[in-house]
């Protein structure tokens, strides 16, 4: 009975290691595809800001004097919840250092951050007849944003993004009554995000020959999120020009079919000596998919703001609210204007 104790006690030791290392895999994993669900939720509420134009219809490019047209730049925000992305990190972490004694590596973000988001838009006016068009496109150059600092991991991010929507005005307003417009669209939106740390210092670990060994502990830890969107959207607006203020709101109706992967790696390894000892190692990858454009998850978005008029050109305020959601977001646009 004796000589069977050491072989059960190792086993069950190796069941508990396994189970752990499991738990452990599932819940980055599961954090991971809550986080890019997330980003994909925020991303047409972001990038729907970008092309709101304070006029509900801002006239005809021909027949006109002068034609009506304009061109400019927005930038946007949404306020973002970032505990999920945190969680994920801290029990990627927490992976990367199992079995390792005085050693850590530290990751923060605000709780609430505003995602931001720019672009450059071009709008022109109808021929004939009273409609719009609306062009907008933004895209990081490749290898310009792989420094970012977050304490000890440093990440990376690329994004491109354009969208176009098309404006009918049912009325064209007069010196009382504001201009109406009845308009829909559609917005892509691709972005990824890179997480890494790479950390070496002196720590104690436990090796194959001793329980407790003090040495060089080099680990790595990475995980990589990409988002895609195909959002379509009918909008119905007004605004009233009132002096050099125009004032405007609308209201939206966005549905969003998401494309999203993502894939995260962690290892330790201990030097003493001539000794080196892989401590410990893991990785998974997934996806998420949403069933195309699912017409029962429409996500309701209303606007306001207001336009202030200057010679040739126009400054534009606006926020934006999704009841559904609870989120919140803002831009501010420059345009030359006519």
């Amino acid at each position: 009975m004796k000589k069977l104790i050491l072989p059960i006690i190792f086993a069950l030791s190796f069941l508990s290691v396994s189970v752990y290392s499991q738990n452990v895999k599932a819940a980055i994993s599961e954090q991971l595809e809550k986080t890019v669900i997330k980003l994909s939720e925020i991303a047409p509420e972001n990038t729907s800001q970008l092309n709101i134009w304070p006029d509900a219809y801002i006239g005809k490019i021909f027949p006109a004097i002068p034609p009506h047209f304009g061109l400019g730049i927005s930038v946007s925000g949404t306020l973002i919840d970032t505990s999920i992305l945190s969680d994920a990190v801290d029990t990627l972490i927490h992976g990367a250092l199992d079995g390792i004694s005085d050693v850590s590596i530290n990751f923060s973000v605000p709780d609430k951050l505003p995602l931001p988001t720019c672009s450059a838009n071009v709008r022109l006016g109808g021929l004939f007849l009273p409609f719009d068009i609306g062009l907008f496109g933004i895209m990081t150059i490749p290898g310009t944003l792989d420094n970012l600092k977050y304490s000890d991991f440093k990440g990376s991010i690329e994004y491109a993004s354009f969208g176009a929507d098309l404006r009918y005005a049912l009325y064209e307003g007069n010196m009382l009554l504001p201009k109406i417009s009845l308009g829909a669209g559609y917005i892509f939106t691709k972005q990824k995000m890179g997480l890494s740390v790479n950390n070496t210092t002196r720590g104690t670990y436990t090796s194959e020959s001793e329980p407790d060994v003090t040495g060089d502990i080099n680990s790595k830890a990475d995980m990589n999120l990409s988002v895609t969107t195909h959002t379509i959207f009918a909008q119905l607006q007004a605004s009233k020009q009132i002096l050099i203020i125009t004032p405007f709101i609308g209201a939206r109706a966005m549905v969003t079919y998401s494309d999203c992967d993502y894939d995260w790696a962690y290892s330790s390894t201990g030097t003493a000596g001539n000794s080196k000892t892989d401590i410990t190692d893991d990785n998974d990858s997934g996806s998420y998919s949403t069933d195309k454009f699912d017409f029962s998850k429409i996500q309701p978005q209303f606007f306001t703001g207001l336009g202030i008029n200057l010679p040739f050109s126009q400054i534009g305020l606006n926020i934006a609210w999704n009841p559904r959601s609870n989120y919140w977001s803002g831009a501010v646009s420059a345009r030359f204007k006519l």
